[in-house]
C-alpha cells in the first residue's frame, strides 16, 4: 500500500540540507502541493522525488516545475513478467 509505505519513509538528511537549499527545499514543497503521496530528498539532495498515486496529478507536478525550469521527470515503477 503505497501510503503506508510513504508514511514511514524519512531522510535524516533533510533537516540539515533543507534549510539551506532553497531550490530543494521548494521542490519538495511544491511535490507536497501537488498531491504527492510523500515529496522527500534522495540521499544527501542530488535530486527530490515525489510518489503519486495519481498519473495525472504527477505530469502537472513535472509540468509546473519544468515551467519553472527544474527539469523534471515521470518514472513508474516496472513489474517483471513472472
Amino acid at each position: 500500500d503505497i501510503t503506508n509505505i510513504a508514511s514511514v519513509m524519512t531522510n535524516i538528511f533533510e533537516s540539515a540540507i533543507l534549510p539551506e537549499r532553497e531550490t530543494a527545499r521548494f521542490i519538495r514543497d511544491a511535490l507536497d502541493s501537488f498531491g504527492a503521496k510523500k515529496a522527500m530528498m534522495s540521499g544527501s539532495g542530488p535530486s527530490v522525488f515525489g510518489i503519486f498515486d495519481d498519473e495525472a496529478a504527477a505530469e502537472k507536478a513535472a509540468n509546473i516545475l519544468l515551467d519553472e525550469g527544474i527539469p523534471s521527470h515521470i518514472c513508474k515503477p516496472y513489474y517483471p513478467a513472472k
